[in-house]
Formats: C-alpha cells, structure tokens, sequence
C-alpha cells in the first residue's frame, strides 16, 4: 500500500486513478479533479496470489478535499475520519460503508 500521508497534490488531475488503500491522511488535495478515482479498500492475497477475503481500507483521515472533484469516486469503506469535504462534489460518489466521523462536509 502506498504511504502518501501528508503529500500535497492541491488542483492536480488523477481522475481515474487507483488510489485503493492508500495511505493519505493528512493529504492535501485542495480542488483536486478526483473524478472515478478509486478510493475502495484494497483486496488483501496470500503469497500465491489467492484472496484472502480480507481488504485494506483508503485512508483519507485528516485529509483536505476541500472543493475536490469526487463524482463518481469509489470510496467504499474509506477513513474519512476528520476529513474537510466543504463544496467537494460527490455526485454519484460511493460511501457505502466509510468511516465519516468528525467529517467536515457540506449539509445544504
């Protein structure tokens, strides 16, 4: 799994991208364009490549994504644990199952 913790990728495009459990927290993603990206937990496999049936989940606690670009974004299962979403947009965006406690996000 990738450690990006704390890196900065402010207004940068990684629509598409496969991020699956990643470490980001504290990541700086100001107005990033995060469309389809892939923030679902990563599929854990033994040594011969066989599944586990156990999964690495995004971390995204702490990160800032304010104003981001999200529609569409996998983000099943994903730590957004104090994570500042104000005017991210998330049309169509999956949250099913993400830890979202103390997340700053728009209500209205």
């Amino acid at each position: 799994m990738a450690d990006l913790s704390k890196a900065i990728f402010k207004g940068a495009n990684l629509m598409d991208a496969d991020m699956s459990g990643a470490n980001m927290e504290g990541a700086d993603l100001r107005g990033t364009n995060l469309r389809r990206t892939n923030f679902g937990p990563t599929e854990l496999r033994d040594k011969d490549g066989t599944p586990t049936h156990r999964s690495w989940p995004t971390n995204l606690s702490g990160a800032n994504l304010r104003s981001a670009n999200l529609d569409g974004a996998n983000l099943r299962k994903a730590k957004l644990k104090g994570a500042d979403l104000h005017n991210a947009r998330l049309t169509n965006a999956d949250l099913f199952g993400a830890q979202m406690e103390d997340t700053l996000i728009d209500t209205g």
